[in-house]
């Protein structure tokens, strides 16, 4: 059976009204086996050739459904967990530290181990040969902790270095708690990673014949950038630390005056402690207000997504090695959802064998869509819920003439084709009556399989010959006069072949077969 509409780019357009049992292999051929397209052009190319009810919310979740999509495809852009902040009060509340590493320079240095105040936003800089545990203790130990004091917290990424026994063998012994970000997620840390591409820009203004000694104007940048107001506080870091403006180069050159007039100690104290109890009241509220404003512009970009426990979800491929180009975008191993951390948007999650247990941010998982395997064998791909009374209203209703007149009237109602609803409501459908000339529905009935005709056959299961483009002429063979009385037709389920009782089964097959048999001697010319 056939399906004649009206393409406004190819003008009168059959779609062959497939049978249940072919729908798989057409959706495997056209996006399988197609390049794996998306939803709509996969749509497209089925429409064009095949119709069946339902044939949209099939095509959807067979796409969505896909494997081999869900591991290579981006998902949707702005699904990502909102803005959460750190918050300290203080300096050395919190120092957060990271490594930058930029081009080896003559000296052999290419690493540089950055160490800021989160709450001044003072940061420091220390070039290095290698990311080496114990690289990272000494320099933090001599440069950093005997200069400025103990933090209270030391945060830092997931790096072997920063995690080793002899990094943390130094925070317990120094009182300090050591914190850490979600694997693979450096706004975790970003403070610090707002400093080291601020310094690569400092860095990169060079001249070209300095830039191989870059290491040796680290120190220089750092100060420099510490004695410029930030705007997340209002103050230069080098004042939220030390309490004064800093003495530069240029103040001495031009005898500009930086410091305040003599006084006595318990004065000089009481002053600072006014001033700096002023200008962190001052630098927390700014701070706030900058949050604030980032978090606004940062969700207006994220679409919120929750997962609950025992939700199946995918892991974003971060470790990549080499040229990946054509990679999985997401691990093919599905992961559940175990919990949710309080407060943050980061999941603990657990493979499907049990093995292995992670801690994951919301950014770097999506929802897995593919069947897990010992429930794949069991449910089709691309199965939509069945029919109900509420969603029977958007499904096309396909009518079938009445079983028991198949075999009296099939060789007059060979020629006549159902009326079918428009799958697209901008197609233009040409209903066709017997005798049609115009609309050419003579040809539209259900054809028996026949590989010499061009026409859609039907060997082997799943597998689909494409019909030529033209088809040949019906015979002009005398019809008999139909009744006019003729009973109303009736209403079987949407899909070719699917009854509701054996026994109408049973009646489809005798009409069938006798419809057959009268349509063999239409053409023989017996009729």
């Amino acid at each position: 059976m056939y399906r004649r509409i009206r393409d406004s780019q190819r003008g009168a357009v059959e779609q062959l009204v497939l049978p249940e049992k072919l729908r798989e292999s057409v959706k495997t051929a056209l996006h399988n086996d197609s390049g794996h397209l998306g939803l709509e052009r996969t749509v497209q190319m089925i429409r064009e050739r095949f119709h069946w009810p339902r044939m949209f919310q099939e095509i959807k979740a067979w796409c969505e459904q896909c494997e081999r999509c869900c591991l290579r495809k981006t998902p949707t852009a702005g699904v990502k967990a909102p803005l959460v902040s750190i918050h300290s009060s203080a300096p050395m509340e919190l120092v957060c530290v990271d490594f930058l590493t930029l081009e080896r320079s003559k000296g052999g240095i290419e690493n540089v181990l950055i160490v800021t105040d989160h709450f001044s936003r003072y940061a420091q800089a220390y070039p290095t040969k290698d990311q080496k545990a114990n690289t990272v203790a000494r320099v933090l130990w001599k440069n950093f902790f005997c200069r400025f004091g103990f933090p209270a917290k030391l945060h830092a990424d997931q790096g072997r270095n920063f995690e080793s026994a002899v990094v943390k063998e130094l925070c317990k012994c120094t009182g300090i708690t050591k914190t850490h970000t979600t694997p693979y997620h450096p706004q975790g840390n970003g403070t610090t990673e707002r400093f080291n591409r601020t310094l690569m820009n400092m860095l990169g203004t060079l001249e070209p014949h300095l830039k191989p000694r870059w290491h040796e104007y680290v120190d220089a940048m750092t100060h420099a950038y510490n004695c410029t107001r930030h705007d997340s506080t209002g103050y230069t870091p080098y004042y939220l630390m030390f309490g004064r403006h800093p003495r530069l180069l240029v103040d001495l050159i031009f005898g500009l005056q930086t410091t305040n007039e003599p006084c006595e100690y318990s004065e000089y104290v009481q002053t600072l402690h006014d001033c700096l109890s002023q200008a962190y009241a001052q630098a927390n509220q700014t701070s706030h207000q900058a949050k604030g404003q980032q978090k606004k512009y940062y969700d207006q970009r994220a679409k919120s997504q929750v997962f609950n426990p025992g939700d199946r979800v995918l892991v974003k491929v971060c470790h990549v090695e080499g040229r990946q180009k054509l990679g999985d975008k997401w691990e093919p191993r599905p992961y559940i959802v175990v919990k949710k951390q309080p407060s943050i948007p980061v999941y603990v999650v657990r493979s499907e064998n049990g093995n292995t247990e992670r801690v994951v941010h919301r950014n770097l998982l999506t929802q897995c869509m593919f069947l897990p395997v010992d429930r794949a064998g069991g449910m089709t791909r691309g199965e939509v819920e069945p029919d109900t009374e509420e969603n029977m209203e958007d499904t096309e209703n396909m009518e079938m003439e009445n079983t028991e007149d198949m075999g009296e009237q099939a060789g007059e109602e060979s020629d006549r084709v159902e009326d079918l609803e428009v799958d697209n409501p901008e197609d233009n459908v040409e209903k066709c009556v017997p005798g049609t000339i115009n609309g050419q529905c003579e040809h539209t009935e259900l054809e028996e399989v026949d590989t010499e005709t061009g026409r859609v056959s039907e060997g082997e299961e799943g597998h689909l010959t494409a019909r030529g483009t033209s088809l040949p002429p019906r015979p002009n063979v005398p019809r008999r006069n139909a009744p006019r009385n003729r009973r109303p037709p009736k209403k079987l389920s949407c899909e070719l072949g699917v009854v509701e009782s054996e026994e109408d089964r049973q009646k489809i097959e005798r009409g069938w077969k006798l419809w057959q048999r009268a349509k063999a001697r239409r053409a023989a010319g017996h009729m």
